[in-house]
């Protein structure tokens, strides 16, 4: 199990470190690997049975960007923790470290659209495995400019890359991104498998906006598909399929304008390799916020 002194003191020190810097901005959302796609805010959830054991979980990151306000690059560090205990296979996982992001300036460039590339390399802590290790990722999706449909106004829209309209009853948006990922166990639990895994991933997802701008955007329906292949294996690791899919869809209702702030339902199923995720399906009633 989890040292829950490690973890805390993990979290202080990138709350520490990023108090000290000179200029920057703090971000909470639920994953790292979205920084540079639609922000999905950080969920959390908890249920008691009548009849059983309390279960919760959550999906939340905390990110601090030192060059939140440069077009070109920025440097960032972030932890993160994703945990559900209510399903079969629990999810428990925490990581911490650092990030660096490259994107095209498009106002400079005079064109519409250029790649974000986004490197980062973190600590991982998989409580349910008792496995430590770390991992590097390298990742790459588009960027473009938004374009309101004709009479629409931009009064708030998710401020993210993506191919995008935003209309006054419906506006939508979709995206892609693909990744690279070196995942290293370097210490685990007794009989847990320790060694290397070299991944791909690719991310496609679809948003939509009932009600448009007349409602602000509040309504929000995700559908997103991940597929993982582990192209490379160390021996100990070398067991079972080495694909993976894993499809989520979520209904989200925000309480207040221009903010991610409110209830969500979340539908999960299959396997996410790089979040520690076990093949399951399962929904989830989570409360959300995103800073």
């Amino acid at each position: 199990m989890r040292d829950p002194s490690a973890l805390a003191l993990a979290c202080i020190a990138v709350l520490l470190t990023g108090g000290v810097a000179s200029a920057g901005e703090w971000k909470l959302r639920e994953s790292i690997t979205d920084k540079n796609k639609v922000s999905e805010p950080a969920s959390a959830f908890m249920v008691k049975p009548e009849d059983g054991d309390r279960a919760w979980g959550m999906d939340a990151a905390v990110l601090y960007d030192f060059e939140a306000h440069s077009k070109a690059y920025s440097l960032f560090m972030y932890s993160s923790y994703d945990r559900n205990t209510s399903i079969d296979d629990e999810q428990d996982l925490f990581t911490a470290g650092f990030g660096w992001e490259l994107q095209a300036d498009l106002d400079k460039k005079n064109r519409n659209w250029g790649p974000v590339y986004t490197a980062t390399v973190d600590y991982k802590d998989n409580g349910s495995q008792d496995a430590k290790g770390f991992r590097a990722t390298g990742g790459v999706t588009i960027d473009s400019n938004l374009k309101p449909s004709k009479g629409s106004k931009s009064l708030w829209y998710p401020g993210s890359p993506g191919p995008r309209k935003a209309g006054d009853y419906f506006g939508w948006q979709w995206e892609c991104a693909t990744y690279l990922q070196y995942d290293r166990t370097t210490t685990a639990g007794s009989g847990e498998p320790e060694g290397g895994i070299a991944r791909s991933f690719s991310d496609v997802a679809a948003y939509a906006y009932p009600g448009g701008l007349k409602v602000h955007n509040q309504i929000e329906i995700v559908a997103a598909y991940r597929y993982t292949w582990d192209f490379s294996r160390s021996s100990e690791l070398d067991v079972g399929t080495a694909t993976a899919r894993h499809f989520k869809a979520s209904a989200n209702f925000y309480l207040a304008n221009n903010q991610k702030f409110g209830l969500g339902l979340d539908y999960s199923h299959g396997a996410d390799p790089a979040q520690e995720l076990a093949d399951q399906s399962f929904y989830k009633v989570t409360f959300k916020a995103q800073i």
